[in-house]
């Protein structure tokens, strides 16, 4: 057993780091989603009807291992001596711990019934403390063993519904997608019947999904018609068909002839063409045959008819759950064993968690930009690891033989057999891939379109930098009644680095500092800090970060004990001083709260986003078991437990806990239709202020500038058509996240989805005309980025234009930036 004098005497040794939630796009050699792959290069194998039968999966008995013991250990330990509540594990309640663990892992609450539930309860809370205090994880392995179980059944069940073909695409009935706040089933009937709406559910949606897949294809060519190069044709075209002149094959057919019928008088006005035909829902399958006959000699296929949709919808489904059922059986223990420790845990607040070793691994990875390996994205296709994407100077770029569409049949480690990969986790996988720089790791890959081929590729694994998380910028020059204004943008995704003392470490203070000086070398006027998209990192960088626009005090940290310290920041680190907005999100999470709460604080910047930010204001502890331990040279790779041992103010005393960092500008914003925040967090710690840091704000900034500069941008908010659009799709958003049932009923789906499209697409295109008044800009990269950029377009040629998206509140936070230093007075900076 560890003493709480050795745990206490770790953390002046640790770095703390605050609440990192994972990016949104997946690191090299790290699982991306079926739905995010590349959908240019998929290996497209046929399904035989022998392999979509049933098989009940061998599921591999689930274990806690002797060092999972000591990890549990060890986190109950912490969780009781260390976290800022004071709470004792005795204390908690077990039947909510319990009750969350199931909701976890059944978050549909489609599995389990209440009486299971109920039986949990009684059998496992009373005991609870004592399988904790030893270390024991019984209660989380048996309820998982029989999640499993019943998650075979129910798959089994929905393969025999399928193959009967016992489902129904015209029901009265309705189903609830999101059953977060639904209560489990009092019955295995109820059960079943869940299991059938969701199964008519799932059969309606695959077939919407197809004939939306149509449309959109349709659309394509309706879009295509309106370019000059086709008119001449599609008018010929036009004139063909009222004249009856076109093959047979187009025609509709007799029983088909009223719905299909198009009154091919109006034209090619996309309004009038959906007016016509949104009664029937039907493609307009005649009038883009006869274009794709145009367009491709004769070869045109014509639509799915409805009984080959529903064949590929089952088909769809089952190797759906096919892939359900291969993850599941392939889960590791400590998977359980994190969601198990956490569903305890996290009753004391939401970022108090147990990190298992994988979990590190990724933490490390996300803190730091960097993994060593062989530098490509991986994704999953129907069980095949594909290779979506190569990172420009890793190993697997520089090696020819490797190509972005090949398939990942099996991996080597240096002088030992191969290892089948064929059906296996991308996590797993993953980890093959990975490992000590310089070792060398042998991978078998099939090439992209030639199944019969395989090769094997000997590639050394290499440090790769991840860029598209570190800190980037823009330069605009906005012209305007003969005056030019230029501004830059810095945005920075998180907080993130080594030591900051060590030389050549790539971490957010030297990277800011980099961009910031090549963006004064542009001479400009105001400088605009995105930290939308920020949701943390670790707390030094972002007091270091603070330090290059600001004097004094940044954060007051409060500990367990009522103890309080200040962090600072010296004059002497401060690069730019000039004009500043900072424009935050709902997303902006903890340590861009503490530089957003500072600046405003400080009087220094003004705050321009959503109403609020996220509000995370709590400090978390990451301790690694490993070094808890290390006397013992234990031989295991351990976990971390992260605990929250401290809460952070800004230097006025306000915490940011629960409220975050209020706008001075504020911006309508769908995220504040999202539960996103903290106060949206079970368990979340309370908020409360304590007394302020002893500083003088500046004067950068007076509060009539600030109100002046509020009214400007609401006139626009008013006025503006780009802000008449977002306020159309924050109700439009609204309205879906209040829809809380969907019908399975295929005629109402059909058109509730043509009424959606109808409308998307108007809103589509009205984006895409604002997009094209986007302000010019001129990227300012990083040099190792700049170097990336440059072996990218070396090895794949000239980069394709890509169109840039409406980013409505930066464009709105350029105004008011203009606006701000029309009126910025270069006064005193102290009071």
């Amino acid at each position: 057993m560890v003493s709480i004098r050795r745990i206490f005497s770790l953390l002046g040794t640790l770095c703390m780091f605050n609440h990192c939630v994972c990016v949104e796009k997946s690191t090299p050699e790290a699982y991306i989603s079926n739905q995010d792959k590349s959908k240019n290069h998929q290996i497209k194998r046929e399904k035989t009807s022998a392999e979509l039968t049933f098989k009940k999966p061998v599921f591999v008995p689930l274990e806690q291992t002797s060092a999972m013991r000591l990890e549990t250990v060890c986190m109950m330990k912490c969780l009781e001596d260390i976290h800022y509540a004071h709470k004792k594990l005795e204390n908690l309640d077990a039947e909510n711990g319990i009750k969350e663990y199931v909701e976890h892992i059944d978050k549909s609450k489609t599995l389990f019934l209440q009486k299971e539930i109920d039986y949990f309860m009684n059998y496992f809370a009373s005991t609870l403390y004592a399988f904790f205090n030893g270390g024991s994880l019984a209660p989380g392995f048996s309820i998982f063993d029989l999640h499993r179980q019943k998650v075979c059944d129910c798959v089994q069940w929905i393969f025999q519904c399928i193959d009967l073909n016992q489902f129904e695409l015209y029901s009265d009935a309705s189903f609830i997608v999101d059953r977060e706040g639904e209560k489990f089933q009092q019955s295995k009937e109820d059960l079943e019947k869940l299991w059938k709406d969701r199964l008519n559910f799932e059969i309606v949606n695959e077939i919407i999904l197809q004939e939306s897949s149509e449309r959109k294809r349709e659309w394509d060519i309706i879009e295509a018609s309106r370019k000059s190069k086709h008119r001449r044709s599609m008018r010929f075209l036009t004139e063909a068909m009222k004249r009856n002149s076109v093959p047979k094959i187009f025609k509709p057919d007799a029983q088909k002839e009223e719905k299909s019928k198009i009154n091919w008088e109006i034209g090619f006005d996309i309004a009038t063409i959906l007016k016509t035909n949104r009664s029937t829902c039907e493609p307009l399958s005649i009038w883009s045959n006869v274009y794709r006959l145009y367009l491709d000699g004769g070869n045109v296929k014509l639509p799915l008819t409805l009984p080959e949709k529903i064949e590929l919808a089952k088909k769809n489904i089952k190797q759906r759950y096919k892939s359900l059922l291969r993850n599941i059986a392939q889960l590791e223990p400590w998977i359980v064993q994190e969601q198990f420790i956490n569903s305890i845990s996290q009753t004391y607040d939401p970022h108090t968690v147990f990190m298992s070793h994988e979990s590190m691994e990724d933490l490390r990875m996300a803190l730091h930009h960097s993994f060593v390996g062989i530098g490509a994205y991986l994704s999953d296709d129907n069980g095949n690891c594909i290779i979506s994407e190569l990172v420009p100077g890793g190993p697997a770029a520089r090696n020819r033989d490797i190509q972005v569409g090949d398939r990942i049949i099996a991996i080597a480690q240096e002088n030992e057999k191969h290892v089948d990969v064929s059906g296996m986790l991308l996590t797993k996988i993953s980890k093959l891939l990975r490992g000590k720089k310089g070792t060398k790791v042998l991978v078998t890959i099939q090439p992209s379109g030639d199944i019969s081929e395989q090769k094997t590729v000997t590639l050394v694994r290499d440090e790769i930098e991840i860029m598209e998380s570190r800190a980037s910028a823009k330069f605009f020059a906005l012209k305007e009644n003969d005056r030019e204004t230029k501004i830059g943008v810095l945005t920075l995704p998180s907080f993130y680095g080594d030591n900051e003392k060590d030389v050549g470490t790539s971490n957010s203070v030297t990277d800011m500092v980099a961009l910031i000086g090549k963006l004064k070398a542009k001479n400009i006027d105001g400088l605009i800090l995105d930290l939308r998209d920020n949701n943390g990192g670790i707390l030094e960088q972002s007091i270091l970060v603070a330090g290059l626009f600001v004097d004094g005090p940044i954060v007051q940290v409060r500990g367990q004990y009522g103890n309080i310290d200040c962090f600072n920041t010296r004059s002497s680190q401060i690069l730019w001083d000039g004009p500043l907005i900072v424009l935050v999100s709902r997303m902006s999470a903890s340590a861009a709260e503490i530089l957003a709460g500072a600046l405003k604080d400080h009087n220094r910047a003004i705050i321009v986003g959503d109403k609020n930010t996220h509000g995370k204001g709590t400090v978390q502890v990451l301790l690694p078991m490993e070094q808890l331990f290390s006397k013992f040279r234990y031989k295991e790779d351990l976990g971390a437990s992260k605990i929250t041992i401290q809460k952070w103010y800004r230097p006025s005393g306000i915490s940011t806990q629960i409220k975050g960092v209020e706008a001075d500008i504020i911006l309508p914003s769908f995220d504040m239709l999202l539960p996103v925040g903290e106060s949206d967090l079970p368990h979340a710690i309370e908020w409360d202020t304590i007394d302020p840091a002893k500083f003088s704000a500046l004067k950068k900034i007076k509060a009539e500038q600030i109100q002046e500069l509020k009214r400007l941008s609401q006139q626009r908010q008013v006025s503006l058509p780009e802000f008449q659009l977002l306020d159309e799709r924050i109700a439009r958003l609204k309205k879906i996240i209040d829809t809380k049932s969907f019908s399975v009923n295929l005629a109402k789906r059909r058109a509730e989805k043509w009424e959606d499209e109808y409308i998307q697409r108007h809103i589509d295109r009205r984006i895409k005309a604002m997009a094209k008044n986007n302000d010019p800009f001129e990227n300012v990269l990083l040099d190792v980025a700049e170097q990336r950029d440059m072996e990218k377009k070396a090895t794949s040629g000239k980069a394709k234009k890509k169109s840039k998206p409406l980013d409505t509140h930066l464009k709105e936070s350029l105004r008011i930036m203009v606006d701000f230093l029309n009126g910025y007075e270069n006064i005193a900076t102290k009071s």
